[in-house]
């Protein structure tokens, strides 16, 4: 297990840090507008991804006949068809997507943005299959070797394109490089298949997630919208080198505990005790790394923000610590995600979505009526700390797991005081000592009220000490 973990989080660490180095390299070398431009390209390809997306990937890891062979060739001829859609869909409407984003010259590029689809369709799904059994050494060998790649070509790319270009190559490279490596390593051939009661599981599961990635499509990306497209392609780029800042870290926790905790919360679905205990732990974890986030930005985000983008960049500093706590809060929630997933309550999942994309429409009405970008942040902020609430409330009540919740309440607690004293203390005149004092005491405190997580990594050191 202590093996798997050091691999998972080895990949996940490495995914990003070269994701990092290589949007500073691409931000300083093409500047805050082209960046804000890039970041459009982004955004259609993350609604067009979730507009399609059943999470079979996920299902493989969940379902009882995950690692059968027809079950997996079946799951990628959906993968396959599904990339066939995103093409087709993201071709259609390059035109509007262009006159969303005021750039109508730009037609071309959001058409040549289709091929990306098609080349993800080509990954290997069966290498997504070894996390059943807790391996994570192939898939994250495809997904570092990618971005290893795309390390090398970003620079010389820029200086040779100069503009938003460089990203249509970058993305193209990433995807055939990641694609080809997982056909070549699998332990199983590339297969296609077509089972009807596959299919009808696959849409029973994904389609309550595919309407909930939509609205985490508009959760993650909606404030970007709002300003691309109610501010300057300017005020885009700042709030999109903070926001991939925040990416970091966030991406790094949410993806190493959904693929950590999914498996172990299934394996123990049908024994309550079990997976009571596995749920308390999840929740602790999750609430640690939220606040874990929030005093590592408070502290160090606006040196490290500046050293990695520059100083043309430090117009986005004031955005930092509330996008931090924003952040925080998404990644704390991600435990309630994980817990939901593993029971298979996929619409319990949509319906905490939900609750965060009502929120959209005051983000949209702030912007036109001429709010600033924090105003955007803050309305943002309201909306995840709701939705945390919303998510506590389905795993109690739905679920009854009161108890997992109950033995977090004083981390809980101890966390939103540190989410208020990271916003506050700065508009108060505090200096960077005295935040890092008392936000990082807080989430000491926290540590501490977390017993089962501290335990179970205790044993986890034990085997494989013993």
């Amino acid at each position: 297990m202590l093996k798997s973990s050091l691999v998972l989080v080895g990949g996940r660490a490495s995914e990003a840090i070269l994701r990092f180095l290589r949007n500073i390299i691409l931000a300083r070398l093409i500047g805050v507008e082209d960046y804000g431009i890039a970041g459009t390209f982004l955004i259609v390809l993350s609604f067009i991804e979730l507009l399609t997306d059943l999470a079979l990937d996920r299902l493989i890891v969940q379902d009882r006949d995950g690692a059968s062979p027809r079950f997996v060739a079946t799951i990628q001829a959906l993968m396959v068809l599904r990339a066939i859609v995103m093409s087709a869909v993201l071709f259609v409407l390059a035109g509007v997507i262009a006159d969303l984003f005021n750039q109508p010259d730009l037609i071309w590029a959001y058409q040549l943005f289709a091929v990306i689809p098609l080349i993800r369709g080509l990954y290997n799904v069966a290498v997504v299959c070894q996390q059943r059994d807790m391996r994570f050494g192939k898939e994250m060998t495809a997904l570092v070797a990618s971005l290893v790649a795309t390390l090398v070509v970003v620079a010389p790319m820029a200086l040779l394109l100069e503009d938003y270009r460089v990203i249509l190559v970058i993305l193209v490279v990433e995807n055939l490089v990641r694609s080809g490596v997982s056909l070549a390593i699998s332990d199983r051939p590339f297969r296609l298949a077509w089972d009807g009661a596959v299919l009808r599981r696959a849409l029973a599961f994904g389609a309550p997630l595919t309407l909930s990635g939509l609205m985490m499509f508009f959760i993650a990306q909606g404030d970007r919208v709002a300003i691309a497209t109610q501010f300057t392609a300017h005020d885009l780029g700042l709030f999109t080198a903070a926001v991939n800042l925040m990416m970091v870290p966030y991406l790094l926790a949410s993806r190493i505990s959904a693929s950590f905790f999914n498996p172990l919360l299934s394996r123990q679905r049908d024994n309550p005790d079990a997976f009571s205990r596995q749920a308390t732990i999840a929740v602790q974890a999750m609430l640690l790394m939220g606040g874990l986030n929030i005093v590592g930005f408070a502290v160090l985000g606006p040196p490290v923000f500046l050293l990695g983008f520059g100083p043309s960049f430090a117009g986005a500093v004031p955005f930092l610590v509330p996008l931090a706590t924003m952040f925080g809060v998404r990644l704390a929630r991600q435990g309630f995600v994980s817990i939901l997933l593993a029971r298979g309550r996929t619409t319990y999942v949509l319906m905490s979505n939900v609750v965060r994309a009502l929120f959209l429409p005051l983000l949209f009405v702030v912007a036109a009526l001429g709010g600033s970008v924090w105003d955007v942040i803050a309305v943002g902020l309201v909306g995840e700390v709701v939705t945390f609430i919303v998510s506590a409330v389905l795993v109690t009540r739905r679920l009854h797991l009161g108890a997992a919740l109950w033995r977090a309440r004083i981390p809980l607690i101890l966390g939103a005081g540190l989410a208020v004293a990271a916003m506050a203390l700065p508009l108060l005149g505090a200096n960077r000592l005295t935040l890092f004092i008392t936000t990082g005491s807080l989430l000491a405190v926290m540590g501490l009220f977390c017993p089962d997580v501290l335990k179970s990594g205790l044993r986890q050191i034990r085997a494989r000490t013993g």
